[in-house]
């Protein structure tokens, strides 16, 4: 009877939005409850079988430092939440989610924040303390939840608030940060144009893997956005993010290599093609149209220029149309059928399809 009661309050958290004042009391009862069920005073305190390979010892006893228990809490808490080797209690999780936030634990705060939504009091109130702990993905979301608040003129405030989160987490080496607030110096976005300090930010996510920064940054230096135009150290950041599976960037990669290097232009292409990017497979198909480092062959060109089609490039539905045609309704057919290899991927096949073998040219 009891679990079930709490289980209603805990319902009633989050998806009703009670009061402050509500949620302490439940929030009181269920540590209360929760501390009870623990048995301070037992050598083991969960048992072992609980969450594999993570035993518990009893935390009133141990020499455990709060952070460390807070760790153990929140494991707990996840494990209670996702059914992990114990069957699923939200309940239990939610109390084990609370002790751990009151040890300190800022993922545990995260969770809890989450669980009541941002535009909950009590969550936002966790956010805050996990962001003021040091926790760059909260900080990062305080700072996204203050700038989502709108641009009237009492938000000024707000947005200096989130300007002030995204800069702690970005000097914190959190990369997702660094990008955001580089991204908005360097265009104006939320806060004041700086390009130079959105340079340097980008340029501080790119040397940390983010492979958009790594994209933006090579566009800042090809075009001279903000700084002198540097074809080199543009060429070098767009190759760090097609490396970096950006498809944008291999396929630019693909248009800017020149036709001696052929199968590297080839690959590249290829690669944004497997990425999804719409205009890539339009470039394969103009290659085989002109027999450029490949043999030339109107029918796989028209394959390539078909799944660029589906893929929304208005220039390949023109080449479509032209190239349809050329075929009867039976080599369509047959066409279609082995367009099948593009779209599993199986690009490397797909290159060396003989058609000729159909009275297809």
């Amino acid at each position: 009877m009891f679990k079930l009661l709490f289980y209603v309050l805990f319902l009633m958290c989050i998806n009703m939005g009670p009061a402050v004042a509500d949620i302490k009391e439940i929030e009181r009862a269920l540590i209360v409850e929760q501390a009870n069920r623990l048995n301070w005073g037992n050598e083991q305190l969960f048992i072992d079988s609980l969450i594999r390979n993570v035993p518990f010892e009893a935390l009133k006893k141990s020499k455990l430092s709060a952070p460390e228990k807070g760790e153990r809490l929140f494991l707990l808490a996840r494990a209670l939440e996702l059914g992990v080797t114990t069957p699923r209690d939200h309940v239990q999780s939610y109390a084990f989610y609370r002790l751990a936030a009151l040890a300190g634990n800022t993922n545990a705060q995260m969770r809890l924040s989450k669980l009541f939504g941002y535009d909950n009091p009590v969550g936002l109130a966790y956010l805050r303390e996990a962001a003021e702990r040091g926790n760059t993905k909260a900080q990062n979301s305080l700072s996204k939840f203050l700038l989502d608040q709108g641009n009237s003129p009492k938000n000024n405030f707000a947005k200096s608030k989130a300007y002030n989160w995204l800069l702690g987490a970005a000097k914190a080496d959190d990369v997702s940060a660094q990008y955001k607030l580089g991204h908005y110096l360097l265009i104006g976005e939320n806060f004041a144009k700086d390009q130079a300090e959105g340079i340097k930010w980008l340029d501080r996510a790119a040397r940390n893997g983010h492979r958009q920064a790594q994209y933006d940054l090579s566009q800042v230096y090809l075009i001279g956005q903000g700084v002198e135009k540097n074809i080199t150290l543009g060429e070098k950041h767009l190759t760090d993010a097609a490396y970096n599976s950006h498809a944008m960037a291999q396929f630019q990669l693909g248009q800017l290599l020149s036709n001696d290097k052929i199968e590297e232009k080839i690959s590249w292409y290829l690669d944004a093609t497997r990425k999804k990017h719409p205009e890539a497979p339009l470039a394969l198909a103009r290659l085989y149209v002109e027999g450029n480092g490949v043999k030339k062959s109107n029918v796989i060109a028209f394959m390539w220029a078909v799944l660029a089609a589906e893929r929304g490039s208005q220039d390949a539905k023109k080449m479509v149309m032209k190239y349809s045609k050329k075929y009867n309704e039976k080599q369509k057919s047959r066409i279609l059928y082995e367009l099948s290899y593009l779209k599993a991927d199986n690009f490397n096949d797909a290159l060396n399809l003989d058609f000729e073998q159909f009275g297809i040219e």
